[in-house]
């Protein structure tokens, strides 16, 4: 069976120049909403373990985008995210009630081994370990700094003690599905290694990806999880 939803941020803030009044919450956990691509084992592409670094995460306060008087609240990262855990990391940060037109993150790379990251993603941004639909071990390693700038569609949206959660939606069905995976060729461990070495080809495939498969929503129920009664707020 195919987890229903794509891997999730629970974002939190820190204003910079306003006066904390709102706890908004974070944490991270991790699915796929493409059957070709699963966490589970069925035959399909199917992903063992996904990593990040997230940084820079920003809430931007403001009745339009790229407007006079907006107001940033940031999280203080770096935050080494293993994206596919059990037990999601779960952040409290202080914010302040007010209408939002944008989130922006940065997914950076790891300095060394963080706590909970695999050795190989040192200086890396993204870390993936999966198999092949025949079963053949891969490994994908991006160096790409990710900025990515999700915008409200339409009237901001408002943060306030109804509304101090919400989810940001990685989709690692959309990162894989469409990624010719059977034209690599594996190494002499049987392992196809996916990174600037190796496959670059795929690798830019992966990354043009990346940046197109996040979107913010309004975590209704609070499950800690983007449903389908859970809106968009930005994308």
């Amino acid at each position: 069976m195919i987890r229903s939803l794509p891997l999730l941020l629970l974002v939190g803030c820190v204003t910079e120049t306003g006066n904390p009044e709102l706890d908004v919450h974070m944490a991270v956990s991790g699915a796929s909403s493409d059957e070709r691509v699963t966490i589970d084992h069925v035959p399909s592409v199917t992903i063992d373990a996904a990593y990040t670094v997230l940084d820079d995460v920003r809430l931007v306060q403001g009745d339009a985008c790229d407007a006079p008087g907006e107001v940033e609240f940031d999280a203080e990262g770096p935050f080494a995210i293993d994206l596919l855990a059990a037990e999601p990391f779960v952040v409290d940060i202080p914010a302040a009630t007010g209408d939002y037109c944008r989130l922006r993150v940065r997914m950076d790379r790891a300095d060394g081994a963080p706590d909970g990251l695999p050795a190989g993603m040192d200086d890396h941004a993204v870390y993936i370990e999966g198999r092949r639909v025949d079963h053949t071990p891969f490994v994908i390693r991006s160096r790409e700094r990710f900025e990515v700038d999700l915008r409200s569609s339409g009237a901001p949206f408002p943060l306030d003690t109804g509304t101090d959660r919400l989810v940001l939606a990685f989709d690692l069905g959309v990162w894989l599905a469409d990624i010719d995976l059977d034209s690599g060729t594996p190494g002499g461990d049987g392992v196809l290694r996916i990174d600037e070495d190796y496959e670059s080809g795929l690798l830019e495939a992966f990354e043009a990806r990346v940046e197109e498969v996040m979107s913010l929503h309004d975590d209704r129920d609070g499950d800690g999880s983007a449903g389908y009664d859970d809106p968009t707020l930005a994308d």
